[in-house]
This record gives C-alpha cells, sequence and structure tokens, in this order.
C-alpha cells in the first residue's frame, strides 16, 4: 500500500483556524503552508520519510492516540504539519 505522505496534511480550514489562533503569522495563505510543508517532505532522508509514512498508515488505521494531560482526554490522529522549525506535528480532528 503507498502512501502519499501530502494526502495527511492539514487542510485549509485547520490551518485558517491555527492562523487565527496566531500559530501562524497572520499573512501566510495557505498555499505557502502547502509548499513549505512540501518542502519539509522532499527534504526527509529516506529513513525519516519510511518513518513517517509508516506513521501515517497507522494514524489512517485509527492506531495512533493523542492525549490532552490536562484534561485526560484522548483524540485519533488525523493529519500532519511541519512547522516553521521543520518539527513534525501530528493533529487531531477538531
Amino acid at each position: 500500500m503507498s502512501i502519499n505522505l501530502s494526502h495527511f496534511l492539514i487542510d485549509e480550514a485547520g490551518f485558517l483556524r491555527m492562523r487565527d489562533n496566531e500559530y501562524y503569522p497572520s499573512d501566510m495563505e495557505y498555499s505557502e503552508f502547502r509548499m513549505w510543508n512540501l518542502e519539509c517532505i522532499a527534504a526527509l532522508t529516506d529513513k525519516e520519510y519510511n518513518w513517517t509514512v509508516e506513521l501515517c498508515k497507522r494514524m489512517r488505521q485509527r492506531k495512533i492516540t493523542l492525549m490532552d494531560e490536562e484534561s485526560s482526554a484522548a483524540f485519533t490522529a488525523q493529519n500532519i504539519f511541519f512547522d516553521d522549525n521543520k518539527n513534525l506535528c501530528i493533529t487531531n480532528p477538531r
């Protein structure tokens, strides 16, 4: 089963919410954000890329959850993106 990591990138609505909450600069457009993320994916080593593909496969199978330690609420992992430091971020649905 082939996985295209770009299919796991957070969508425009999610990005706009992050931007509105000042996680990203207010002048950044989704097209710029998406291009940045595609560049980050392209810059991954083979080992990093394969690891991320395996992570996304597990996310697709709903085998990855995220827990907020404050509320102890568990959320299913859904999407990824790379922040401005090229750190992989995993999101859960709204």
